[in-house]
Order: C-alpha cells, then sequence, then structure tokens
C-alpha cells in the first residue's frame, strides 16, 4: 500500500469521525483526505514508525 494511499485513509477516517452531516461538512471530509494524502505522500512512515520506537525505548 503506497504511503499516498494510508495517507488518503487517514484523512478520510479523521474526517468523517470529525463530522458526520450537511454540505459544509462533506467538504470539510474531501479537504481532510486530500490533506492526509499529502501527508502520506511527503511522509516516510518508515523512518517516523522507528524514530517514535527509539524515544519510546529510551
Amino acid at each position: 500500500m503506497s504511503r499516498t494511499l494510508i495517507g488518503t485513509f487517514i484523512g478520510l477516517i479523521l474526517g468523517l469521525v470529525w463530522v458526520f452531516a450537511s454540505f459544509g461538512s462533506m467538504v470539510l471530509v474531501g479537504l481532510l483526505t486530500l490533506i492526509g494524502a499529502l501527508i502520506g505522500k511527503f511522509v516516510n512512515f518508515d523512518d517516523l514508525r522507528q524514530q517514535i520506537i527509539n524515544f519510546l525505548s529510551n
């Protein structure tokens, strides 16, 4: 699964959790999905995971 796809799912889930009704809310869900896709495209999750593991093991 690509990083962009993971980020898209994260943004979509966060958007759906945030709101469930009205047109404005659905626009917000779309915007958060786009933001999640961009985060997934530019953030290297393997490095992030390793940094979290190192931080928690200290």
